[in-house]
């Protein structure tokens, strides 16, 4: 019973500090790259970012952190329609969570060629860093949790 009331009084602190507005310290940055010949790459529609919910649960239980390469294919759209992780951060977590934002968070205007939408692909990096640590006290305080 003291590892469940421990358990879920970690879970609570965690739940309200993900929920408390602050912004995840991660960040996406885009590699330079130059366009082909008579075309431009497509560009965000708003600024690439991590927010806090988008951090994987277990990534951030185990306080991982790391860097993901990725290579986008964005559709006449302007959806990620692809991405490919080209540079992995070591932890499989984090490689599956900066694919799934991608896909499903991010937006951009399409390349264009010719004066028309047309695909196009960048290269990412996601970086991720907890907004906050798993104070080593938290874990001392709650029975059943000490290491």
């Amino acid at each position: 019973m003291l590892v469940r009331t421990g358990a879920l009084l970690l879970l609570v602190v965690l739940v309200t500090t993900i929920s408390s507005g602050a912004r995840a310290q991660s960040l996406v940055t885009i590699e330079a790259q130059a366009p082909p010949p008579g075309t431009t790459l497509p560009i965000p529609v708003t600024p690439l970012g991590v927010d806090d919910g988008d951090y994987p649960i277990r990534s951030l239980l185990a306080n991982d952190s790391g860097t993901v390469a990725l290579n986008l294919l964005i559709d006449t759209q302007g959806r990620v329609v692809y991405a490919q992780t080209i540079k992995s951060s070591g932890e499989p977590n984090l490689d599956q969570g900066a694919v799934q934002l991608a896909k499903d968070k991010w937006l951009f205007r399409p390349a264009i060629k010719d004066g028309n939408p047309t695909s196009g692909s960048l290269k990412v990096d996601v970086t991720w860093r907890p907004s906050f640590q798993l104070a080593d006290q938290y874990r001392r305080d709650i029975p059943g949790l000490a290491s």
